[in-house]
């Protein structure tokens, strides 16, 4: 029996360096190594620290990783930087040993960290104490961890809840009862297992003829008897000797259960024989491995569901086929183990379709247990459908209904309202609630409500219905498991269904993932391709990520929810087509997801595709085209996610021009429509959105030996020129972006967007024009605007090339890009000043060189005002007609409207603010693109005084840039810093412009207009619009824009605030717009 003391470093040991509390055995088993060494924990803190569990759950991290954790795990912080490199460096050079560290750590604690070790070994311990022999296995670990995680230095232990956590650990499984091994010879082989878990191994081997021959074999007769058994064996083909024939191994099996084969060429095993086995094994493969005639023969097969394959470690570009005999395709009985309510909601009056239930409150009644429960007033968490299905769970889960399960279901874009078919101006998903303990729903009912007033009235379709157990149906399925298959390159082919003549296959997959895995594919075998119907993933062990490179076509679904791999990729190696719903909603894993859909040849109602995905970085890449049978309906494509930094890409060749919805979360985002009906809700984040962006993209060229640079130099040595002179200085590069006519030359302030970068000399003191072309380019590819509208290179011969990532008509000798260099000669210290002088002096060995020449140089450099220029590769207008809405939501955002003058493009400013918005390729022609100012422009009309008749008041343009004066309700007023300042007792300057000085000139130079008949309320909202130009200086097309109230009662302006920033590149022509151009 170890000591008390020995107990308790061994508990703070796992705490430290798996973040976990002990096991009672390992804890009892260190504890006893502790005491062998006089309690000196450094003697076996290093085998401590080797372990597969370690391997498995952090050999992945860095070095600094590593260490930062063991400070996360022992408290709850980041390491400071200096503790953190010095462990890094001695972790390095091999000085010590990560357990080590975390020892050294553990030991150092002090002040608030030693208040946290303590909580955390006290939780630790009664979480030993408590969990016992079920604290067993990978997944109560991964609960034990994260338990102690939510420990820190304020916890009170006696608070926390331990037995709650231990009871949520799953059971464990039967300990092994380790048998004999028995090894296969080349002979036939006639084997008895024990009544253990046995192991026989079959080993190719070389014979005593010299041949290379199979261990296990055609003829061999294997009984495992009881326990749980498996073959262990490598392979090859067999052969017949007298006709050269190659055959696949057929042996004889009973009671074995697991087959483990390590193919060493492509190699076909014959599973006709073999009974009673549940897994199927590729184990460390370098040929393509095929089992056929795998056979639900033994009593403990009864459907397809009951049989595993793996594949395990095994090498790049290796196929892995199975086949089931036709009688083996089996699904599961119907039962009613999946009650289920079906929720269908769809607000057909909603006035932001990118997130459709924003406005919608449902209440929801249901019997079931013979109990009542009543769900009130649930909304959705963002507006969409997955936070629908988010609320109602934890709605749920507060009445103590945790074990229902809520999942989205079929999409749909049409509803009946009043006997009419109605079609959504979004795509919606039904949602089903599941309970798994199989019992009825029952005296359900649903109501909705609007969360705000609709003018025009609140229509919603909406019902709530239980779905009969029994007429659910199971589908055939059967289970992969994946663990380093590949290991780091991608393994080939993956194929599992019926034989050739089988008219039914495998419909579903359920794909866990252990180890990371990549595989080339994943179908169903050739004769049954258009059988599988879904995917399933999830994460045992290691929880690797996952590649799969194509998948099946026309599949209903691929779920991902329950995978928790750090990364899954499907879809990179050939795109997913027509898959209908692809779903990962709640993970935090980073999705890749490559997809082609095509609507023809597809019903109506099966033309609405849908994609969900967490919290991660994803990347979502997507082509949108074709129309039904009947051509009434389109394809259409939703992607919804939570958050991370996502980028979608969609593209579209058809004519429809199909619609797309987007809607993502609080990451930094880029969207890029392509050629669809895009509606873009971006969500917070500096967001970049490509509404369209199909034209041909521009190429700008400053070419080298710029004119300005090579003015006369200084002294006698005339060599010397304006490029040498640049050290330090900053060079202002004004990009221009392609217009509807030939682009106005790029001029700062006035037209385009002015980027700076300080210019570095490559070498000593004395620049070069490339050294100004560097700099430039850095200027553009690091601001985080202009990069997302053009890259810049210098190239090998020096020019500087600008490659705009947006498109736009443009033509030749275009000025697109101007560069110029700022500051004065006398702005320069007189060190600075005399290292130059001083340079020039000893590059020419030129002593008559002075302070004043090369002063006048510097200035006259300042002076450059260079062009680049388009060249042959020249810019295009859009040609597609998709009309697109983009509200790009909180954050700086960059929005890149469509480029063709033809479409109408929506601008949504959405309620909360928007931050500093960059927009390309507004059209402001009367007629062109809109500014959806509606979330705070809500002034209401009503004929009869009651909520029925309101009607909203219509938003008007009001040009006010050369003098302030009448505004009413639901006007947009456009305006200048020089009218502002002209009706201010004291100057106003636009960056510091505040909203009382805003409102002094509203009320000076300005007024309220009449109200419309029947206004509702005293309070007139307006839409001020602030250019910054003075009359004089400014920056041309940059605009502040806030919300401004009048109060009519009152008879002045009497509120305002700052809603964000907007720019424009260069000034609204507001004289040629109208009431069409705002919303």
């Amino acid at each position: 029996m170890a000591t008390q003391a020995s107990l308790e470093l061994a508990q703070q040991l796992f705490v430290a360096y798996y973040g976990r509390p002990a096991d009672a055995a390992g804890q009892e088993f260190w504890a006893e190594e502790i005491d062998a060494n006089g309690g000196d924990a450094s003697a076996i803190i290093n085998l401590f620290g080797t372990s597969a569990e370690f391997e498995a759950r952090f050999g992945d991290l860095t070095n600094e990783e590593l260490v930062n954790n063991l400070y996360q795990q022992l408290f709850g912080r980041d390491a400071e930087q200096a503790g953190l490199d010095f462990y890094v460096g001695e972790l390095e050079a091999g000085n010590t040993t990560l357990a080590a560290i975390a020892l050294e750590i553990l030991t150092g604690a002090q002040n608030g960290d030693a208040d946290a070790v303590a909580k955390k070994v006290a939780a630790a311990q009664e979480f030993t104490d408590l969990a016992g022999d079920a604290y067993v296995g990978n997944d109560a670990a991964e609960i034990a961890k994260d338990f102690l995680s939510g420990v820190d230095a304020d916890t009170v232990v006696d608070d926390l809840d331990v037995q709650g956590v231990v009871d949520t650990l799953p059971d464990s499984e039967e300990p092994s009862d380790p048998g004999e091994t028995f090894v296969l010879t080349e002979g036939r082989d006639v084997l008895t297992g024990t009544d253990a878990d046995d192991t026989f191994t079959g080993l190719v081997g070389q014979n005593q003829d010299g041949a290379v021959s199979n261990a296990l074999s055609t003829g061999d007769l294997i009984d495992g008897g009881e326990g749980r058994d498996k073959i262990e064996a490598s392979m090859i083909l067999d052969n017949e000797v007298d006709h050269g024939n190659s055959l696949g191994p057929r042996p004889n099996t009973q009671n074995v259960e697991e087959v483990y084969i390590e193919a060493l060429e492509s190699v076909t095993l014959d599973a006709t024989r073999m009974e009673n086995v549940e897994e199927f094994w590729a184990d460390f493969g370098r040929g393509d491995f095929t089992v056929n005639n795998v056979n639900l023969q033994g009593s403990n097969l009864n459907i397809t569901k009951d049989v595993t394959f793996g594949i395990k470690d095994t090498q790049f570009d290796t196929d892995f086929t199975a086949t089931f005999d036709s009688q083996s395709l089996l699904r599961a009985p119907e039962e009613a183990a999946n009650s289920q309510l079906q929720i269908r909601i769809a607000d057909v009056s909603t006035q932001t379709p990118e997130t459709p239930l924003a406005n919608v409150s449902v209440t929801l009644g249901f019997e079931l247990g013979g109990q009542e429960f009543v769900l009130e007033d649930v909304v959705s968490t963002d507006g969409s459908y997955q936070g629908l299905v988010e609320a109602i769970d934890a709605a749920l889960a507060a009445q103590g209904l945790g074990d229902l399960q809520v999942t989205l279901s079929d999409p749909y874009t049409q509803v009946t309202v009043a006997g009419n078919t109605v079609d959504l101006p979004f795509t919606a998903q039904e949602i089903l609630v599941t309970d798994p303990n199989g019992q009825e729903f029952g005296q359900v009912d649903f109501t909705q409500a609007a969360i705000e007033s609709v003018p025009g009235g609140f229509l919603v379709a909406g019902n709530a219905e239980p779905v009969d157990p029994t007429v659910t149906s199971n589908l055939i399925e059967t289970n992969l498991v994946l663990d380093n298959a590949g290991r780091g390159s991608i393994a080939g082919d993956v194929r599992i269904g019926g034989e050739s003549n089988s008219e039914i296959g495998v419909e579903r997959f359920n794909v866990t993932v252990d180890r990371g895995s990549k595989i080339a594919s994943l179908a169903q075998t050739i004769s049954n391709s258009d059988e599988l119907e879904e995917i399933h993933i999830d994460s045992t062990g290691a929880d690797g990520s996952l590649y799969v490179g194509a998948v099946d076509s026309d599949l209903n679904l691929i779920d991902a929810t329950a995978f928790e791999g750090a990364e899954l990729s499907i879809g990179e190696g050939t795109a997913v087509s027509d898959l209908v719903s692809f779903n990962s909603a709640g993970s935090d894993t980073d999705v890749t997801f490559v997809a082609d859909y095509d609507g023809n040849g597809r019903a109506s109602d099966a033309q609405a595709f849908t994609i969900n995905t967490g919290s991660g970085d994803d990347s979502i890449t997507a082509d949108l085209t074709g129309t039904s049978t009947s051509t009434s309906t389109t394809a259409s494509l939703t992607v919804n996610s939570t958050g991370g930094d996502n980028v979608v890409t969609l593209s579209s060749d058809d004519t429809e021009a199909n619609e797309a919805t987007v809607v993502l979360g609080s990451g930094d985002d880029t969207v890029t429509g392509g050629a669809t009906h895009l509606t873009a809700s971006t969500g917070g984040g500096n967001d970049t959105v490509y509404a369209e962006n199909t034209g041909d993209k521009a190429l700008a060229q400053l070419a080298a030996g710029s004119t300005y640079l090579a003015e006369a130099g200084a002294g006698t040595a005339t060599a010397v020129n304006g490029s040498q002179v640049l050290n330090g200085r900053t060079v202002q590069v004004t990009v221009a972006m392609p217009e509807e006519g030939p682009t106005v030359a790029a001029d700062s302030f006035v037209d385009g967007f002015e980027v700076t970068a300080e210019i570095q000399a490559a070498n000593g003191v004395l620049t070069t024009e490339r050294d100004l072309y560097e700099a430039a380019a850095r200027a553009i590819n690091e601001d985080p605007v202009v990069s997302k509208l053009v890259q810049a290179t210098v190239d090998s011969n020096g020019n500087l090339n600008v490659q705009y990532l947006v498109d736009g008509v443009t033509v030749a000798a275009e000025q697109m890009v101007q560069v110029e260099v700022l500051g004065d000669w006398a702005d320069l210290s007189t060190a600075n000043q005399n290292n130059i002088v001083e340079a020039l002096q000893e590059q020419y060995q030129d002593s008559d060189i002075d302070a004043t020449d090369v002063g006048n140089l510097y200035d006259a450099v300042n002076t450059l005002e260079d062009f680049a220029e388009a060249t042959a590769t020249l810019g295009t207008d859009a040609t597609t007609l998709g009309v697109n809405t983009v509200n790009a939501g909180a954050g700086d955002d960059v929005v890149v409207l469509s480029s063709n003058d033809a479409t109408v493009d929506t601008l949504v400013f959405d309620q909360g603010g928007f931050g500093n918005d960059t927009i390309v390729h507004y059209n402001d022609a009367a007629g062109g693109d809109v500014l959806d100012f509606t979330a705070w422009l809500d002034n209401v009309t009503s004929a009869s005084g009651s909520t029925d008749s309101q009607q909203r008041v219509a938003t008007s343009l009001v040009d006010q840039t050369a003098g302030l004066g009448a505004i009413g309700e639901n006007d947009v007023v456009v305006t200048q810093l020089e009218e502002i300042d002209g009706s201010t007792a004291a100057a106003v300057e636009f960056d510091s412009l505040t909203t009382t000085q805003l409102l002094e000139a509203l009320n000076t130079g300005g007024s309220g207009a009449a109200a419309a008949a029947n206004f509702v309320g005293n309070i007139q909202k307006s839409i001020v619009m602030v250019e910054n130009f003075d009359g004089t200086d400014g920056n041309l097309g940059e605009y502040k824009v806030y919300e401004v109230s009048y109060n009519i009662a009152d008879g002045e302006f009497t509120a305002a605030s700052l809603v964000g920033v907007t720019d424009f590149g260069d000034s609204l022509n507001v004289g040629v717009m109208d009431d069409t151009n705002v919303a």
